[in-house]
């Protein structure tokens, strides 16, 4: 059972951190990254497991000025996993990204607040200032008893990937099931496959990023942490498997001519975008009903909880999943408890030429 507690922020007028460097307190920049972009560092610890056990603060990256009390339960957690941090970290290129692209068509009788052909799950409006998010999840188990080409990304971030002005930090798990054929003197034999990854991303600046030596694996109890610090131009990712007790730290420069805090911040399940000669949406990998936990943002000063993240009060406006024919793909749930919602899978969909 996954223990639910988080939290999101009370509007702040401008961005503040409390990061003066860009290695943070009780952590060494090891440098040990192979195949990660160019300005990738690991953080490695510098301290005891037990320094981190009484001081959760040690795990919130930079970049959130004062660590609200939702933020300081994910630390504490992690803190108390005892995770073993790796003290590597190798990357190979993955899909590139792309921001939230409207739907063109809409399925009669929705009700939904927007409506996406890539993204699902919930989104705030009243940025700019988001400089961080995060949330926990169980990875889907691909399904076998129907041998689709699909794929599903499950990630928190900020914001929107429109500019460099705006860049979309985010990392997460990839579920993907795919066929593949190998042939021997005329004779083929094809074989399902299912590939489950930790990855991350700061579009357009990079394409995604997948992790290849922290293994995901389905019915893990995982979290993320995405994060951008203004004082030191830094990205910062913190990723956690508490199945199996490992977790990596790192940061990544962010470039671009005028960066800024996020325009918002997003909890999203999305269907990726492959592209060869021409680049296409994929089917949706069946990921069944999808809890969400603990999700959070920082925006300005502090971390708080999701329902609080608009300056008004009001909730996150949430994102339904809608292929290029305007077939529903996915819905999402109520938010409850603050910090929890669901997500739920409906359709495969098609493969669909992006953008539609």
């Amino acid at each position: 059972m996954i223990v639910s507690a988080v939290a999101v922020s009370a509007a702040v007028a401008a961005p503040v951190s409390a990061a003066t460097t860009s290695v943070p307190d009780g952590w060494n920049a090891t440098g040990a990254a192979t195949g990660c972009p160019a300005g990738v560092r690991l953080l490695a610890p510098a301290q005891p497991t037990a320094f981190y056990a009484a001081h959760p603060e040690a795990l919130v990256p930079p970049g959130g000025g004062r660590a609200g009390a939702g933020i300081l339960r994910t630390a504490r957690r992690n803190a108390d996993a005892r995770l073993h941090w790796r003290t590597e970290l190798t990357c190979r290129p993955g899909h590139p990204g792309r921001p939230v692209q409207p739907a063109r068509q809409r399925a009669a009788g929705t009700t939904a607040n927007g409506a996406s052909t890539n993204w699902s799950g919930y989104v705030t409006n009243n940025g700019p200032g988001y400089l961080g998010a995060a949330m926990e999840w169980l990875v889907p188990s691909v399904d076998p008893s129907n041998p689709n080409n699909a794929q599903a990304s499950i990630w928190p971030g900020i914001g929107t990937g429109n500019s460099t002005t705006d860049t979309l930090v985010q990392a997460g798990t990839q579920q993907t099931g795919f066929t593949s054929t190998s042939c021997t003197k005329g004779s083929c034999v094809s074989q399902w496959n299912a590939l489950y990854s930790f990855w991350f991303e700061t579009f357009p600046q990079e394409p995604e990023q997948e992790i290849t030596n922290l293994t995901a694996s389905p019915g893990d109890d995982v979290s993320a942490i995405a994060e951008y610090d203004p004082v030191s131009g830094q990205a910062y990712f913190e990723l956690a498997d508490y199945t199996t007790n490992e977790g990596v730290y790192y940061y990544q420069p962010v470039t671009g001519s005028a960066i800024g805090s996020g325009s918002q911040a997003e909890w999203i399940i999305e269907r990726p975008e492959t592209c060869n000669l021409g680049c296409s949406w994929w089917k949706l990998q069946n990921f069944g009903n999808e809890p969400i936990i603990n999700a959070q943002a920082v925006e300005g000063s502090t971390w708080d909880q999701v329902t609080y993240a608009d300056a008004a009060g009001t909730n996150p406006a949430s994102m339904t999943l809608y292929d290029c024919a305007g077939d529903q793909l996915a819905g999402v749930g109520p938010i409850t408890g603050f910090t929890d919602f669901t997500t739920s899978w409906l359709r495969y969909g098609n493969f669909d030429n992006a953008p539609c």
